[in-house]
């Protein structure tokens, strides 16, 4: 514990640095932006007077005959004091053309553009360059000048030069926001000009020239500050930023024994803290890791009861001391409730395959002699004459071969329309001229394979709900179309329809009992589970009906062509 306050202490000197550095390079930021706003705000403000018509048209007559004409001095002028009077920011504008002739905005006895400007503005490609002049120039309240020097372009050829526009703004602005970025009082704002020189800053006369003599006796503290955005020296913390598009550097000082102020009481509170964890953790840390452990424990004994396979506990809700615990008890709970579901869905899966297997050994026939049968019945129907009533047994045994085949699952869609036509066959020799059937598939879906059986109970429940129920009933359609490599096989009907409350229960995800559930219904959810069973939720049935108008039955699954005995391809 002693090593451990003593790792606190230092921790604490090194937090206390840091955040002061943190907080210096903070404000140095914000005032850093703030005075790159003002400096861009002042260079907005001149967009007026590069995009004045008359500003730029007597530049470019200028341009085409080698001078300004003289009777439009006057009017420049002016052009350029509306250009900046209703802003603070600018206090004097000058014009100069490429024949270096001078347009000012006020009286002024120097001209500020120098060709050093001028090529500094070139090089910023319509961004203002900034300079400061030691000098008041232009009526100027205070001991220097900045000033801002950019191009006027042809806005009608945007890369044309037709002169340069300079303009000054009051370094008192400046003042303040440096003024502004020094809440703490701790640390001062400069700004240092690119000779090296600390040109503005907000402090007192007497601590001005310390900061001038600081600057003085360290000549290459500037470059320092320009390759590294920190720096101790002199017992000074000195953090810089450069303004974008000038040769500027704002510059924080701080003492750094500011940095330091107040660690020795950090040490002696250290010290005092230091000695009440060591008693505080005794205590604590028995408590605490009874109540930590206490939900784990909760949890380990409704473990054990599952492993016995009781699949009904689960942790009740309480207020958890971490929200790791928490939800290690909901993911638990979770986990239980899912093994019990699981469980009872193998149950009910068992339960439905023993049943099934029932049926199907209380209906096993042997299927060459029931063949036989048919095909000895046939051949006595033909030999009598009875041609029609010879077809329905041929159709029936064909049929009966059909559906009883067990050698696979799958049918090509030829195969299973086929079957369809026979099933039909037979429906309109009990009921001749009852309904017409129509097929509308085209011939490349035909070798698409599909579950064997899939189409007919479909088509039964459209004959036995549908047509059969209303008399004129005429129509019975069976459409397919291939989209996006997806059969569709719509099985409509103009018959008597579905009632809504009926329609809404057909394809919902959980069977209702047996006794509640039609055939129709039952009908249909068997194709939508095959269907979803075999290719995948994204495929089953869906129905559309109205009542008294006809019902819509849609199916979708895959387009694949059988290749071989086992292998399926998509179309």
């Amino acid at each position: 514990m002693v090593v451990l306050t003593y790792a606190t202490i230092q921790q604490s000197t090194r937090t206390i640095q840091h955040n002061s550095y943190k907080y210096i390079n903070l404000a140095l930021d914000q005032t850093g932006s703030n005075l790159n706003r003002f400096l861009q705000l002042a260079h907005d403000t001149t967009n007026n007077a590069v995009g004045n018509k008359l500003l730029q048209k007597a530049l470019i007559d200028a341009k085409r005959t080698g001078s300004v004409n003289p009777l439009k001095f006057s009017s420049i002028r002016d052009s350029l004091n509306v250009a900046f009077v209703d802003t603070n920011v600018i206090s004097y504008m000058e014009l100069h053309s490429l024949q270096n002739e001078t347009v000012a905005s006020g009286i002024c006895f120097q001209t500020i553009t120098t060709d050093t400007l001028k090529l500094g503005a070139e090089a910023l490609d319509g961004a203002s360059y900034w300079s400061v002049t030691e000098t008041p120039l232009c009526q100027a309240s205070t001991p220097f000048t900045l000033s801002g020097t950019r191009e006027v372009m042809n806005l009608q050829r945007p890369n044309e030069v037709l002169g340069y526009l300079t303009y000054t703004i009051d370094s008192k602005d400046i003042i303040d926001i440096l003024q502004s970025g020094n809440e703490s009082q701790l640390t001062s704002m400069i700004l240092v000009s690119d000779s090296g020189e600390a040109i503005i800053n907000h402090l007192h006369e007497k601590n001005r020239e310390q900061i001038k003599t600081l600057f003085a006796s360290q000549p290459t503290l500037p470059d320092i500050l320009r390759q590294h955005s920190g720096y101790l020296d002199h017992g000074y913390l000195f953090t810089s930023y450069e303004v974008p598009n000038t040769r500027w550097l704002l510059v924080a000082i701080t003492p750094q024994s500011e940095l330091t102020r107040g660690l020795g009481k950090v040490y002696y509170t250290s010290l005092w803290v230091g000695a009440l964890l060591i008693l505080a953790t005794i205590v604590f840390s028995t408590l605490f890791a009874s109540f930590l452990t206490r939900p784990i424990r909760n949890i380990i004994s409704k473990m054990k009861l599952v492993a016995f396979g009781n699949f009904k506990v689960k942790v009740e809700q309480q207020r958890f001391f971490n929200q790791e615990s928490e939800q290690l008890a909901q993911n638990f709970t979770y986990m239980v409730e899912n093994f019990r579901y699981l469980v009872q869905e193998v149950y009910e899966k068992q339960d439905l395959e023993r049943k099934a297997t029932l049926r199907a050994l209380q209906a096993q026939v042997n299927p060459h002699f029931l063949y036989n049968t048919l095909d000895n019945i046939f051949w006595g129907l033909e030999s009598e004459g009875k041609s029609k009533t010879s077809q329905v047994i041929l159709d029936l045994s064909q049929m009966l071969r059909y559906a009883l085949n067990p050698n696979t699952s799958m049918t090509t869609l030829d195969e299973e329309l086929s079957h369809i036509k026979r099933y039909i066959s037979i429906i309109q020799y009990r009921y001749p001229g009852r309904f017409h059937t129509y097929f509308n598939v085209p011939k490349e879906l035909l070798d698409c394979t599909i579950p064997r059986l899939l189409i007919q109970p479909l088509i039964e429940n459209a004959i036995t709900y549908g047509i059969e129920p209303k008399k004129s009933a005429k129509e019975l359609r069976i459409d397919a179309l291939l989209s996006q490599d997806n059969v569709t096989i719509v099985i409509s009907d103009d018959g008597a329809g579905i009632p809504e409350e009926k329609l809404r229960s057909l394809l919902k995800k959980k069977r209702i009992t047996h006794d509640r559930q039609t055939e129709k219904g039952l009908g249909l959810l068997n194709v939508h589970d095959r269907l979803r069973l075999h290719y995948g939720e994204a495929y089953g049935a869906e129905i559309k009906s109205e009542l008294g108008v006809g019902t819509k039955i849609t199916i979708t699954f895959p387009c694949t062509i059988l290749k071989g005995a086992n292998a399926n391809e998509r179309c």
